[in-house]
């Protein structure tokens, strides 16, 4: 069965002022329940960001990396799991109050998560997407938006004739 997923890209942006970015990651939400999930591109995969920012020492994609991973892991774990008395964690099951404070409210979740903030990473291409699983989401918006496996002309294509359909 699909579950309607929120997503957004996360983008590293040194210089917001010049409005230039890498798409890095992905997060999402799932909407009914809202389990949260997220990839990035790996640790050592800093070519990428060497080719898009020559000037910039890898250091400081590496330290901000390693930050957002560090505050997305808790906040994976704040939000999927919860403690119980015998301080085991679990799984909350469907029809149980969720942790105090999201009140499941996965769309007010998404927003505060994705709000524009200072700092070196940004969340961009927000949208919604249906998918059976976590890991289903996280490889199609991971591999459509940060490998940009889908872009090229045929995508441009088909994107431009779902559009005019949907329109028309």
């Amino acid at each position: 069965m699909n579950t309607a997923w929120h997503f957004a890209t996360i983008a590293f942006q040194p210089y917001p002022d010049v409005g230039e970015f890498v798409n890095v990651g992905a997060l999402a939400v799932a909407i009914p329940d809202r389990l949260l999930a997220y990839r990035l591109l790996p640790a050592k995969g800093t070519a990428r960001i060497h080719a898009f920012f020559p000037e910039l020492d890898p250091a400081i994609y590496m330290e901000g990396r390693h930050r957002l991973e560090a505050e997305l892991e808790r906040l994976e774990e704040t939000v999927n799991h919860t403690l119980d008395m015998n301080l085991n964690r679990h799984r909350i099951p469907a029809g149980q109050p969720p942790l105090p404070g999201f009140a499941g409210e996965a769309e007010l979740l998404f927003k505060s998560l994705t709000a524009p903030r200072d700092g070196l990473f940004r969340f961009h291409a927000k949208g919604v997407r249906l998918a059976p699983s976590k890991e289903k989401l996280l490889d199609a918006v991971f591999n459509r938006y940060v490998v940009r496996a889908a872009a090229g002309p045929n995508n441009e294509e088909e994107m431009l004739s779902t559009a005019s359909a949907l329109s028309g």
